[in-house]
């Protein structure tokens, strides 16, 4: 039987599944005690969050949320289950959120805010380094601030 993905709205009965990817990623990706800033996201901060079920399991999830004036997009707690990463899963989930913000007019960038583990993913997808600071998300995960970079301002870059 193929892989069939799909990715839809995060709801309510999901959050255990998605704790748990947060655990099975954890210390490879996510410190420990970011549990319970993904348990307090889910409750209270939730604007556009997502999951990705492979053949309706959810094996994947990522959240959209707003700067105050709605122009930035800011692309929120990726997570993919270790034994499906490397499997493009976590570029589809991403393209698609950029997608749905690339249609919002107010929308005039789009931010994530990673690790030091996970930030080459984004820069393989289009994002640029803005800023580091050490020891943002607990002792031994940095924060790195970056930016989407359209196919457009990609080919007047130089590396």
């Amino acid at each position: 039987m193929e892989n069939q993905s799909t990715i839809r709205n995060y709801t309510i009965s999901d959050k255990e599944a998605v704790l748990n990817l947060l655990k099975l990623n954890t210390p490879a990706h996510f410190s420990a005690e970011e549990e319970k800033d993904l348990n307090y996201y889910l409750d209270h901060e939730i604007e556009q969050y997502f999951v990705l079920e492979l053949n309706q399991h959810i094996v994947g999830c990522g959240g959209i949320n707003f700067s105050e004036d709605n122009s930035t997009g800011i692309i929120s707690w990726d997570i993919i289950h270790p034994e499906f990463q490397g499997q493009s899963l976590g570029s589809k989930l991403l393209k698609y959120r950029i997608g749905k913000l690339q249609q919002l007019e107010t929308v005039h960038q789009i931010i994530v805010r990673t690790s030091q583990l996970s930030y080459k993913f984004y820069e393989k997808l289009g994002f640029r380094l803005l800023e580091v600071m050490n020891d943002y998300w607990a002792k031994g995960f940095h924060l790195y601030k970056m930016k989407y970079v359209d196919s457009t301002e990609l080919s007047c870059t130089s590396e």
